[in-house]
């Protein structure tokens, strides 16, 4: 086909085969090590097979398991894979043969999580080399003793054989991240005094005896790879130096398949979030470290750090960064990425926008999600989208991500479509933080929207606010109302806090909305009034501040909670606080609005009663939440029509992910 003769071409390096160790890979992406948490018991449950399959359907050439622990001092949680008996092995079996059947190669990802672990999860010391607690657990570990670090290295040696007799094709094992064999790697973590510290020698001796008793249980057949830091970014640790010198011994014991280059260490505060980064960091930012390891090895070196864009890891394997590289983010946003290169339909891949809603859920030990793809970790339940018989006229009112995916789901199911949005634009809260400098990377996701749309055929009215009398004149078989929410007002609702106006207010109340829509101008000062939070919630309003200071007006936010920001997860919001302080912002957490008098606020801190004078104030914008435009809804069921259904926001104010879940859920069912 002429289609794929031209993605070939395109794509002709990451396309290309890729022999690692004993097995051939079908070509050079890779979704590495991450947990989708959907083992039950630490072991894998249909929807955790079901989330592999979708992945090897799509066409990866290789993917590997999050990382699973080897032994009981080194847990993370049991809604991850854990190998530490042959209860494992069954498991294995189904997802071996779940990855195989549709042509994809899987590994295990062993660890020993060290002093990044769950202790309480077992009621055990965690176990490192030192006493160093991690500055994210803050839990100090037990020193291993010699015996342990023996007890240790054999149980990775078996895990490995059990990974073996699962049908798995390989382990990579994981001496990265600051877990246990990282942190014996490091002179950060590791101050010994015994063989097992002080030069590198000494530090490597740890890994190199569990690479000695994995390739004694599994032999030159099964692969072995080891991912590992190449620069951890904090004083003492690995660097780039140091780390080659790594590679090499590593590549020199021949029984190493292939080097996973990353960067960081997550026994640091900021590395731990800065391990995954979001938008708007830079693509493929490790790939430097990876191509400065690959300089100096033969064997396969994997680069990985945000590369969301097939061109962008085409170009990382032409230039010889590395020989493989990691997409991992961007197939939970879209595990068919392969699958659409090799159709020429490039076009269609779902775009990761890099707003990390995926490690949130992670992070909170739930189950992986994405903010615009509702199927991921959840295809099983959902479903497949199912042609239909009969074919209906659907009308959707309103175009945020609810509607959108319900419009998306039921026109490819074959119903006929409308959409009517009242605004000019598509996507609701989705767009507006979209229009930040910062987080403008997301307009992806609409632009996504808006070419399915074009080629589903579904007919879109912008601008028009419709009536129920003209809704109910266009005789649709289906009303998908899909209104949102408008921001409260100070006062306009007897459940909101009091706050006392005094006369003469020359201080603008306005809402995010208006700031991120940029009707509000000749600003000098500004303060934003977080005192509702919530997921979405912050994000606005945090996302009108960093509008406010991209237009260099000087901003203040004021909020009652421990930490500004404090619902926006800290992956997004280590370097939010970057770009806030850098920028002269000044932060007013634990603190609540009392009163405004002419151009000046009163704040009080909730817990001293300590009040404090804001002056010269232009603009407040209070976030106080968000109230269901649900109006519609409410007209058309009290005059008894059955055939209207509600989503997102309208039922209740929440986040994208909650929208396009509903929007996906919905669709299928009509």
């Amino acid at each position: 086909m002429i289609g794929n003769e031209i993605s070939e071409k395109k794509f002709s390096h990451i396309l290309e085969p890729l022999k690692i160790g004993p097995e051939i890979i079908r070509n050079r992406i890779l979704v590495s090590a991450h947990q989708p948490v959907l083992a039950e018991n630490g072991l894998p449950t249909d929807e955790y097979i079901q989330y592999h399959q979708n992945i090897a359907s799509g066409g990866a050439g290789l993917q590997i398991t999050g990382a699973q622990s080897v032994h009981p001092t080194g847990m993370n949680e049991y809604n991850c894979l854990v190998n530490h008996d042959k209860s494992i092995i069954p498991g294995y079996q189904k997802l071996a043969n779940a990855v195989h059947e549709k042509g994809g190669k899987i590994l295990a990802q062993l660890t020993h999580f060290g002093a990044t672990g769950w202790t309480g999860v077992l009621d055990e010391p965690a176990w490192a080399p030192s006493p160093v607690a991690s500055e994210i657990m803050r839990v100090t570990p037990h020193e291993m003793t010699f015996s342990e670090i023996q007890e240790v290295v054999e149980s990775f040696g078996k895990a490995a054989k059990r990974a073996k007799d699962g049908g798995l094709d390989g382990v990579e094992i994981t001496g990265a991240h600051g877990m246990l064999i990282a942190s014996f790697l490091s002179g950060f973590a590791n101050h010994r005094k015994d063989e097992y510290g002080g030069n590198l020698e000494n530090r490597m001796r740890f890994l190199l005896e569990v690479i000695d008793s994995v390739y004694n249980h599994v032999g030159d057949t099964f692969i072995i790879g080891i991912r590992f830091s190449a620069d951890e970014k904090v004083e003492g640790g690995i660097n780039i130096l140091e780390a080659k010198e790594i590679a090499k011994r590593l590549e020199s014991t021949n029984k190493v398949d292939y080097l996973n280059v990353i960067s960081g260490t997550n026994l640091d505060y900021f590395q731990r979030w800065e391990h995954w980064p979001a938008t708007p960091a830079p693509h493929g930012l490790f790939a430097n470290l990876a191509r400065e390891i690959k300089n100096v090895v033969n064997i396969p070196v994997f680069a990985v750090g945000r590369v969301t864009d097939p061109s962008l890891a085409e170009k990382i394997i032409a230039e010889g960064y590395a020989d493989m590289v990691a997409m991992t983010r961007s197939h939970i946003a879209d595990p068919e990425i392969v699958k659409k290169i090799q159709e020429n339909r490039t076009e269609d891949i779902r775009p990761c926008v890099g707003a990390n809603y995926c490690i949130k859920q992670i992070l909170q030990s739930k189950p992986v999600r994405c903010l615009y793809n509702p199927e991921a970790g959840r295809s099983k339940k959902l479903g497949p989208i199912s042609p239909v018989k009969n074919k209906k006229k659907v009308i959707i009112v309103g175009g945020g991500p609810a509607g959108l995916e319900a419009a998306r789901v039921a026109a490819t199911r074959g119903h006929k479509v409308e959409i009517y949005e009242k605004d000019k634009q598509l996507g609701g809260q989705l767009r507006l933080w979209g229009d930040t400098p910062t987080m403008n990377e997301l307009q992806k996701s609409l632009r996504w929207f808006e070419s399915q749309i074009d080629k589903l055929d579904i007919n879109l009215n912008l601008n028009t606010e419709i009536s129920k009398e003209e809704l109910l004149d266009l005789d649709a078989d289906e009303i998908i109302l899909a209104t949102g929410a408008t921001p409260l007002k100070i006062g306009s609702e007897p459940w909101l806090p009091s706050l006392e106006i005094y006369e003469s207010p020359i201080v603008k109340l306005v809402t995010p909305h208006q700031i991120l829509d940029g009707k509000i101008t000749n600003i000098n000062k500004a303060v934003i009034w977080d005192q509702a939070g919530g997921e979405a919630g912050s994000q606005t309003a945090i996302s009108a501040a960093e509008y406010l200071i991209n237009e260099n007006i000087k901003v203040e936010i004021v909020s009652p909670f421990f930490t500004i920001a404090e619902d926006i997860h800290p992956t997004l919001r280590t370097p939010l606080y970057k770009r806030l302080l850098s920028s002269g912002a000044i932060l007013k957490p634990n603190s609540e609005l009392k009163s405004i008098n002419k151009d000046e606020l009163v704040i009080q801190n909730i817990y001293s009663n300590e009040k404090e004078t804001i002056k010269k104030v232009d603009v407040l914008v209070p976030w106080l939440g968000n109230k269901s435009d649900d109006k519609l809804y409410k007209e058309l069921v009290k005059d008894g029509f059955n055939n209207v259904h509600i989503l997102g926001d309208a039922v209740a104010p929440r986040t994208v992910e909650s929208a396009t879940n509903e929007g996906a859920k919905l669709a299928r069912e009509l």
